[in-house]
């Protein structure tokens, strides 16, 4: 007890409070005092290093707790600068055995953390801390902190020696200090890399001002970066993009573009951009910028200058140079309550009319992740939206925004799934519920019994085609009579690059890409169009894209007949096919035949096949 409450004498127990006596401020501290700081990210080491280099004291470094204490015994530091989550010993444990020491006894430890669980933990546990900050801090308030503990002020350096560390340091890290992260030369490099005017006519709604860690605070909120992030997301709404991949490279930055699904390289970003960049990312979406060893997952909204809202989801992930950002932009297709803009089959689209005037039974829209199956939900959904229907959704996440319906985001996190989603729906009195997609048996169970009750059920699945959709739900547990008398309608589909109109030219089918073709398919196709490239398609030769769909109309006594037998897959398509379905093959062809889309976009669907 006589250790523990000399040391609280060193300081507060908890957080920076201020003291009325301002008196440290008139004092100074010796030149050489040492500060040991203990951090396991290196590049927040080197940011703390670079906050101290301002100041005449001499700065010892530990990235782990051991190092931090056998650092500490032997140099005897005036003060610690620790971080809390670190591997192996976290910040109080290395606190409780620096207390073993004698000689450690009184060294004030400061403790910076963006984790509640270390406030809990100083409040429940005797951590003689002298000071417990919260991250993010800048750079003086960490300092007048520190220098507040100590009694006196730390001995500021010379701008000479200041400049000549920093060359230093540049040196010993093989970069010439002009590489460095410059605000005005990125504003002149701005211009060459866009090709344009950044623009800055963009809302974000999660946008708030910045709280920055305390080596990037000026940097990531430089004008020319704001203008960097802005250019690169108007840039992808420009050309329709649905996804953009920030991705450090050795010595610079590659920005790509998923447009109509293939990403396609845009422009290359200096390295020095690389850090400011991700952290105003982080800022954007609210995640936590001090933290780089693990992936983090945020989102924000951008408003477009016509209106439009934009829901951003963002991920990270750590990598050899730096942290990968890749952004997906939701909302970017314009929804129309017209079936027609499906371009179905006549004989498809009569049968997706035919199952949405049903007033209960179930939809679903089966495919491969990024098929289109959310967007034409969503156009079936939109035509069936009057003023005389309650509609509910359950999403994850809400992709567009429709006026007149109720759509739920569902969360996982805290329990809130799908078939709980589902169930509280059915207490809502509704005529159509929309289930983001089907994912277990209960949640099947659950749409297929509303979908037998009175209630119109749409869905997704993960299934190759239509067929497959009905046995996947007689696997997940799912009665066959049961499937039998809810499925109406199923929709297998894929997308398709369409040719630019501009500038596709005739070609004859390569011997290796008719064997994937019978010999009735091969002497259809003589000719067929490819994709040249030109300067309205950004060189690709493809501009946009079309669904190919397969429709299973649930209707006669023999296809419900099957489905209850649990007949096997093949023989529930033949019969199908006999009904009138027409299959995937069957539209991907027909596609070519038209010249809508070349040969190799349509063996992606033949060879899955």
């Amino acid at each position: 007890m006589q250790r523990r409450h000399h040391h609280r004498a060193a300081g507060t127990a908890l957080g920076a409070v201020r003291s009325p006596d301002e008196s440290w401020r008139e004092r100074t501290l010796p030149p050489g005092t040492k500060i040991l700081l203990v951090e396991d990210e290196p590049e927040l080491r080197a940011a703390l290093r670079r906050v101290f280099a301002r100041y005449d004291c001499v700065v010892f470094e530990a990235g782990d707790g051991e190092s931090a204490l056998s650092m500490a015994l032997q140099h005897h530091p005036h003060a610690v600068v620790s971080d809390f989550e670190m591997p192996f010993m976290n910040g109080f444990e290395l606190v409780r055995r620096m207390r073993h020491h004698e000689a450690l006894v009184s060294v004030p430890v400061m403790m910076l953390t963006g984790s509640p669980r270390a406030f809990n933990l100083a409040e429940s546990l005797e951590c003689e801390l002298s000071v417990l900050l919260r991250k993010p801090i800048g750079g003086d308030a960490l300092v007048e902190a520190l220098s507040r503990t100590l009694g006196a002020r730390l001995p500021a350096r010379s701008q000479e020696d200041v400049d000549a560390e920093d060359a230093r340091a540049a040196a010993d890290h093989h970069q010439p200090p002009s590489e460095a992260f410059d605000p005005r030369k990125v504003e002149a490099e701005l211009q060459g890399l866009l090709g344009r005017t950044a623009r800055d006519a963009y809302d974000f709604e999660s946008d708030r001002p910045s709280a920055l860690d305390v080596h990037e605070a000026a940097q990531a909120d430089a004008a020319p970066i704001i203008k960097m992030v802005n250019a690169i997301l108007g840039m992808a709404v420009d050309k329709k993009a649905s996804d953009i991949h920030i991705e450090p490279q050795e010595k610079s930055v590659r920005v790509r573009f998923r447009i109509d699904g293939g990403l396609v390289p845009q422009i290359e970003i200096p390295s020095s951009m690389c850090s400011p960049m991700t952290t105003r990312l982080k800022v954007m979406a609210s995640l936590n910028i001090s933290e780089r060893r693990v992936p983090q997952d945020g989102r924000f909204r951008m408003k477009l200058p016509d209106g439009r809202k934009l829901e951003i989801r963002m991920s990270t992930l750590p990598s050899r140079y730096g942290e990968k950002v890749v952004m997906r932009l939701l909302g970017q297709a314009r929804i129309s309550g017209d079936l027609r803009s499906l371009k179905l089959h006549q004989r498809d689209l009569d049968a997706v009319q035919s199952a949405l005037a049903n007033p209960n039974g179930l939809i679903l829209v089966t495919g491969p992740t990024g098929s289109g199956k959310t967007s034409t939900l969503y156009t079936m959904i939109s035509s069936l939206n009057s003023s005389d229907r309650n509609i509910v959704t359950a999403e994850d996440p809400v992709e567009y925004e429709l006026p007149g319906i109720t759509q739920v985001n569902v969360r996982h996190e805290v329990g809130f799934t799908f078939d709980r989603a589902l169930r509280a729906f059915l207490r809502q009195d509704p005529d159509v519920i929309l289930v983001g997609e089907v994912r277990d048996a209960e949640t099947a169970n659950t749409a297929l019994k509303a979908a037998v009750t009175g209630h119109l059920v749409l869905s997704t699945l993960h299934t190759n085609d239509s067929v497959t959709a009905v046995t996947r739900l007689v696997d997940m547990g799912v009665p066959p009579y049961m499937v039998a008398a809810a499925v109406r309608l199923v929709v297998a589909q894929r997308l398709v690059r369409t040719l630019c109109v501009h500038c596709k030219e005739p070609w004859k089918p390569t011997d290796s890409q008719t064997r994937f073709l019978t010999r009735e398919e091969a002497q259809r196709l003589t000719f067929a169009s490819s994709a040249k490239g030109c300067s309205r398609c950004d060189g690709i030769g493809y501009k946009g894209r079309t669904a190919v769909m397969e429709v299973l109309h649930v209707r006669t006594v023999p296809m419900r007949e099957a489905i209850t037998r649990g007949v096997n897959p093949d023989a529930l398509h033949a019969l199908a096919v006999s009904e009138g379905m027409r299959p995937l093959r069957r539209g991907a062809l027909d596609l070519v035949e038209r010249g809508e889309t070349s040969l190799s976009e349509a063996l992606k669907i033949l060879v899955d096949e």
